[in-house]
């Protein structure tokens, strides 16, 4: 339930939901919409889901959930960031119907699939946020993160003990994600994800605002564990860095400094 204070900001409002049963009389298409958004947030976070699922199951979800939105939100005046978004996308596209749109040794497919993944979860961000202001939705978003990340930090790390060098040969693109299903591991976006959501979750432990509270700091700091375990054993020498840089910010950076380099993150 919201709460009634309309000078709270969003993040405050997340933070005082309490996660109730919804009403019975609740739109069978919202409902619809956003378990399609949460099976979405579940395969982009999740390598045991994803890679078990496959990406023609995300598609599925993402027809369904446009399906079930409300296109008029798409018919207003767009942001600046998904106004830019859009425009960025367009620039690739020729490079996609001439085959062109490579990246290294990197296959091609490997790197369209990230960009779809992208472009999606900035849609879905703004749709529920800036929309519908379902603030619950994004409550119920926030936890599901913290929690996937846990669980695929966990599995990466056990994963890793029996295959030390999958999430960088799942970096390339080139490896059967199928030869790891069973371990469930993550591979380069999993692992630089976990950097920044590793750092969120610092914010969270040290921080002094009053609705975050005892709950959420344990929550935290078990999730904080979890990844700096696992991006340490993925032996990616650059995430290694930025976490730990972002960690010692968070710690030194005093009041709203702070919060300005946590939105930057």
């Amino acid at each position: 339930m919201l709460s009634d204070k309309s000078n709270l900001t969003p993040l405050k409002e997340i933070a005082n939901i309490k996660f109730q049963p919804l009403p019975i009389n609740v739109d069978p298409l919202n409902m619809i919409n956003r378990f399609m958004a949460i099976l979405m947030c579940m395969w982009m976070i999740w390598p045991y889901f994803s890679d078990r699922a496959g990406f023609v199951y995300f598609g599925a979800f993402l027809i369904v959930w446009i399906y079930t939105s409300d296109f008029r939100w798409l018919l207003q005046k767009w942001p600046l960031d998904l106004l830019f978004l859009g425009i960025w996308l367009i620039t690739f596209i020729p490079y996609i119907l001439t085959g062109n749109f490579k990246y290294g040794y990197i296959d091609s497919r490997f790197i369209q699939i990230t960009f779809i993944l992208f472009i999606v979860g900035a849609f879905i961000n703004h749709y529920y946020m800036h929309y519908k202001k379902d603030y619950v939705m994004l409550g119920r978003i926030s936890f599901l993160t913290l929690t996937l990340f846990f669980v695929g930090s966990i599995q990466t790390y056990i994963g890793l003990e029996k295959y030390p060098l999958a999430s960088r040969m799942l970096a390339t693109g080139a490896v059967d994600p199928l030869s790891f299903k069973t371990a469930g591991i993550g591979g380069f976006g999993f692992v630089y994800s976990g950097v920044f959501i590793g750092i969120v979750c610092c914010y969270l432990l040290f921080s002094k605002l009053y609705y975050i509270n005892i709950y959420y700091k344990m929550f935290a700091l078990v999730t904080l564990v979890a990844i700096t375990t696992m991006v340490i054993k993925a032996s990616y020498t650059i995430a290694v860095m930025i976490l730990f840089t972002g960690i010692a910010s968070v710690l030194f950076i005093k009041g709203k400094k702070r919060y300005s380099f946590l939105f930057f993150c």
